[in-house]
């Protein structure tokens, strides 16, 4: 009896460190941001006047890029589903232990997207019979709602409700992470990151040669794919490999483990956000039409928000 009280009160010892690995204080709170800043933009998108601004005595602070790049609230849930999803792969990789079983994982996913999905989809199929809100799509259209693969024709993709458009690119990503996990065996990580920045740049470029003279929504569908995203999701993928080897180092020898001041990392992290919104800001009406950081700013952003 007491061996086997030893042994259970081990089991959950353990599985208490394995999730401590998996869990970070103040992404609860950052969650809850991106989803603010994003509400924000859109209420900016349907408000007069555009431009806002403070003043402080003399000195009056332009706020309208925080506005107007409200949406980049999406660019850090793309890296924070990536660093978060990453971690229970990085620690099996790490302490040379199996990986999370595959059809677990997938169950989880499914399990944590589709029925809430399906509810709203519900609803709003409903809403469409009775004449309330929207059309009742076709049968191609809503086939691909059902699939969550309404992003595979422009004409789906924001058709029953607009803000869905990032579902199919997140729920990819949730495919091919058990595929981008293998990188982190052997130290092969660097590979994974060149080739998912080759990846984007390449996909983003030779897309736009295609569509310059189409409209921004039409860009927007064809350049936000998940190959236009890859890089960001990288970044969230080896922020938490190198954030559980930090973890490990502090915990198998805390005195000499070494790990980045958290305030100087969060700070560097915003100062790079910031600069990367400004910049945007003032070269957006550039943007669209070809500029180098339609190839780049997603990976950037990936980057520091990492």
């Amino acid at each position: 009896m007491r061996i086997s009280t030893i042994r259970l009160s081990s089991l959950l010892t353990d599985h208490a460190k394995r999730r401590a690995f998996h869990y970070v204080d103040g992404l609860t709170g950052l969650r809850g941001f991106a989803a603010l800043w994003v509400l924000i933009y859109h209420v900016w998108v349907a408000s007069t006047p555009r431009r806002i601004s403070i003043g402080i005595g003399s000195i009056s602070i332009d706020l309208t890029p925080f506005f107007s790049c409200g949406w980049a609230g999406v660019d850090i849930f793309y890296t924070l589903s990536a660093f978060l999803l990453t971690l229970p792969f990085a620690q099996a990789v790490l302490e040379e232990k199996k990986g999370p079983p595959l059809l677990h994982y997938f169950y989880r996913r499914i399990l944590r997207v589709f029925p809430a999905y399906y509810a709203q989809l519900g609803i709003l199929l409903i809403l469409a019979w009775f004449g309330i809100f929207g059309e009742i799509p076709n049968i191609g259209n809503l086939l691909a709602h059902l699939f969550m693969a309404h992003n595979i024709s422009f004409d789906y993709f924001t058709s029953i409700n607009g803000i869905w458009w990032t579902l199919p690119v997140e729920f990819s990503f949730y495919l091919v992470l058990p595929v981008l996990a293998l990188f982190l065996q052997r130290r092969r990580w660097p590979i994974l990151l060149v080739v998912a920045i080759m990846v984007t740049i390449s996909y983003r470029y030779l897309m736009f040669q295609s569509i310059a003279q189409k409209s921004v929504e039409y860009k927007v569908w064809l350049l936000e794919q998940l190959p236009g995203h890859i890089d960001q999701f990288v970044f969230g993928v080896l922020a938490a490999y190198f954030y559980v080897k930090l973890r490990q180092a502090e915990t198998s020898n805390p005195k000499k483990g070494l790990r980045p001041s958290p305030r100087a990392c969060i700070l560097f992290g915003i100062i790079g956000v910031i600069f990367l919104i400004y910049l945007l800001h003032i070269l957006f009406l550039k943007y669209w039409d070809g500029h180098f950081l339609l190839f780049i700013w997603h990976g950037c952003a990936g980057f520091f928000i990492a």
